[in-house]
C-alpha cells in the first residue's frame, strides 16, 4: 500500500492519503472482494495472544502509523 500511495500520490502527502482512499474504493468494488485478509485472520483467530492475530494487528498498526505520518507531513495536528 505504501509503495502504491507514493506511486499514485507522488511526493505530496495529501495526495498520497487520497490515493490510499482511491485504492481502497477500487478494491472494495472488485467483484471478488472478500475483505482484508488481515482483518479476516484476526477475526478467525480472536485470541490476542495468537501469533496470527498479533501479526494481523501489527499490520493494522503499521498502516495507521503510515497514514498518521502522512497526515502530519500534510500539516495535520
Amino acid at each position: 500500500w505504501t509503495h502504491a500511495m507514493r506511486e499514485r500520490g507522488g511526493s505530496d502527502p495529501r495526495r498520497q492519503i487520497m490515493a490510499l482512499f482511491d485504492m481502497l474504493e477500487e478494491w472494495f468494488n472488485e467483484p471478488g472482494f472478500r475483505g482484508c485478509m488481515f482483518i479476516n485472520a484476526a477475526v478467525e483467530f480472536p485470541s490476542p495472544n495468537d501469533p496470527i492475530h498479533t501479526t494481523a494487528a501489527h499490520h493494522g498498526e503499521s498502516m495507521f502509523k503510515v497514514v498518521c505520518a502522512r497526515a502530519k507531513e500534510a500539516g495535520a495536528a
